[in-house]
């Protein structure tokens, strides 16, 4: 029997049970046991609805489109600080539809906000299951990257917990890289320089290929005053007020150049740690109407 399974017949035994118990308690005693009883239904309720992890699947793929990679590193932080890793190899990621393949790399982290699809600024769907005992549940809430080559890298804003994850593609082959690197765990420092442990550095930015597009659906419309920030660029290089001068001024109704260079924190987590400077090599999402 699993887990989900013993929860559902908690829930029926704590039912009874108060049932029980209440026929022989004073009004104050059966109040305090039906509060107790709907705390305890509550969060048995949110361990059955809440994913319990999150999950970023894709193909490492040549620059040329031409090849599907094996054996490159594929690292998520949270705020600089690794939380999960893999390296892309022959396998099968169910929810593509796309079979068994080269170059998949599959990364599974703890749910540890209870983050629900909603709350990433990403595309991102909930993989439901419902099991013998007809108990429904989230099994994990994933991200598909489709194709992408190495030296990627993808952004996740969660504005809601005031958090960021990045996903990090290794721009060379595990064969080339330093045994620390292999190791782990890492940090993820400004200017795109990974650390191991014991400080030995690593510098994305040493030839690392120009990223081509993601074949990904248009993430669910974040709407605030009718301004959506979903907009996604890339290429882009300056400052918060030239990116404000060519993407928003008088393109986007429904937000100030106040709001904009905070929420622009928001959305793009790494901003910051990049001194507030845009990198033509990476992506980052912008407001629109």
């Amino acid at each position: 029997m699993n887990n989900r399974s013993i929860i559902k017949r908690m829930k029926i035994i704590l039912a009874l049970l108060g049932i029980v118990m209440t026929a022989a308690c004073t009004p104050t005693q059966e109040e305090a046991l039906i509060d107790a009883a709907t705390k305890v239904s509550s969060e048995i309720d949110d361990a059955l609805v809440n994913a319990p992890q999150l999950a970023f699947a894709g193909k490492v793929t040549s620059i040329d489109g031409g090849r599907w990679l094996n054996d490159y590193l594929v690292i998520v932080y949270k705020d600089g600080e690794e939380v999960g890793r893999s390296t892309s190899q022959l396998g099968e990621f169910p929810e593509s539809g796309e079979g068994k393949h080269d170059g998949l790399f599959f990364v599974k982290i703890d749910n540890l906000y209870d983050l629900t699809a909603a709350d990433l600024i990403t595309p991102a769907l909930e993989l439901a299951f419902q099991d013998a005992q007809g108990v429904v549940g989230v099994k994990y809430i994933y991200t598909w990257l489709n194709e992408v080559p190495p030296g990627y890298r993808f952004n996740v804003a969660v504005p809601s917990k005031r958090i960021g994850y990045s996903l990090i593609i290794l721009p060379v082959p595990t064969t080339e890289l330093p045994a620390d690197l292999l190791d782990g765990p890492t940090t993820l420092t400004s200017g795109d320089m990974i650390l191991a442990s014991n400080g030995t550095a690593f510098d994305l930015n040493t030839a690392v290929p120009t990223p081509v597009p993601v074949a990904t659906t248009a993430p669910a419309p974040i709407t605030t005053n009718g301004v959506n920030w979903t907009r996604t660029v890339t290429g882009f290089s300056g400052n918060r007020w030239q990116a404000w001068q060519q993407y928003v001024e008088n393109q986007v109704s429904g937000i100030t150049w106040d709001q904009f260079k905070d929420d622009v924190l928001i959305y793009n987590p790494d901003l910051e740690a990049d001194g507030y400077v845009f990198q033509a090599g990476k992506q980052y999402i912008l407001p629109q109407n």
